[in-house]
């Protein structure tokens, strides 16, 4: 199925397709009618404020970012995840009155097929002001964040970022 959307900040169309997935003795069954064999292992990698509720304490968020980086190699992967914590680390000693922001947990998805070790490294991120989110929710694309992919071995296209933001009285 297909869809198109504006997105949460009415900017861009999305054009969405939606696969079903069914699991019938091993194998994948995709509605549009192919077969695959592959399985997606996601590894918890770095618990974050979506799995302690002290960390976010009485916080609401109001919106919420995936950040996906494909690593090409075992060790492409490891420097990822090894920044993240690094930056996690130093996130969680500002004081209470800058928590603006936090990361939610962060996972590595492999498929077993990845040449070198490679995946997909995916983090979260949890807001907790919307005008700190309107912002800042592009930094990801600033010289400070685009020195590390370089540092990391993240190349053009290998970085994406998803938001969504909480409407009405729902918030997760």
């Amino acid at each position: 199925m297909k869809f198109d959307f504006t997105d949460c900040f009415g900017q861009n169309i999305l054009k969405v397709q939606i696969t079903v997935l069914l699991r019938i003795g091993g194998l994948i069954y995709m509605a549009n009618g192919s077969l695959s064999s592959e399985v997606v292992t996601r590894t918890l990698v770095l618990q974050g404020e979506d799995r302690d509720p002290a960390r976010r304490g009485n916080k609401k968020i109001v919106a919420r970012s995936k950040c996906r980086f494909t690593c090409p190699d075992s060790e492409t992967l490891e420097r990822c995840v090894e920044h993240i914590k690094a930056s996690d680390e130093h996130l969680r000693n500002r004081p209470e009155e800058m928590m603006l922001w936090d990361w939610a947990s962060t996972y590595v998805e492999r498929t077993g097929n990845e040449a070198n070790g490679g995946g997909v490294v995916i983090l979260g991120v949890a807001w907790y002001d919307e005008a700190f989110f309107e912002a800042n929710r592009d930094a990801y694309l600033n010289l400070s964040h685009l020195s590390k992919y370089l540092t990391i071995g993240l190349t053009n296209g290998t970085i994406s970022v998803t938001h969504w933001k909480f409407v009405g009285s729902g918030s997760v």
